[in-house]
């Protein structure tokens, strides 16, 4: 009786054992064909990163965009850029907030008004945060360019820590 049950428990241990596995590069297996034909390729996970702008967008694309997004993770390096954005949408633009820095908008363009401001964890790694800037566009600034500049200063001033970046808004 004590051989019957222990040669069950052999028999149960080795067919639970022989579960095909499932390769990090391979889809599970699923109970329908048609679910894996639907999605061939894994979906990423979500990110908590900022929205970054499209590959048009980065290249420069003509087409303006209803809600147009600029990151700009180096401002010393680009000093300046252009966005084309739709009136009746928004802009939003995203700065590194470095340590002991603030952006400020010494000459706000009053056609635009003033900005919604807020900081955004994980711009450019885990300790530098975004600064975002969002603007309304309004229908009434269609087919007009606004610049807008920003400074930012460091609470402890050291030389070369004042970087300037000019955001021009043509509104189609």
């Amino acid at each position: 009786m004590k051989v019957a049950r222990l040669l069950a428990l052999l028999f149960l241990a080795t067919v639970g054992c022989d579960k095909p596995e499932v390769s990090a590069d391979k889809p599970a297996p699923s109970a329908s064909a048609s679910a894996s034909a639907a999605s061939p390729t894994p979906t990423p996970p979500p990110s908590s990163d900022p929205p970054a702008p499209s590959a048009s967008a980065a290249a420069g694309s003509s087409a303006p965009t209803k809600d147009a997004v600029v990151s700009v993770f180096d401002p010393a390096k680009e000093p300046a850029r252009t966005v084309k954005a739709l009136a009746g949408g928004t802009v939003a633009l995203y700065v590194p907030e470095w340590a002991g820095t603030t952006w400020k908008i010494p000459q706000p363009d009053k056609a635009l008004g003033k900005p919604k401001e807020e900081t955004i964890p994980g711009f450019a790694g885990p300790s530098t945060p975004a600064h975002a800037f969002t603007w309304q566009i309004k229908d009434a600034l269609k087919g007009q360019v606004h610049k807008v500049t920003l400074t930012n200063s460091a609470k402890v001033k050291a030389p070369g820590t004042d970087t300037t970046f000019t955001l021009s808004i043509d509104v189609s």
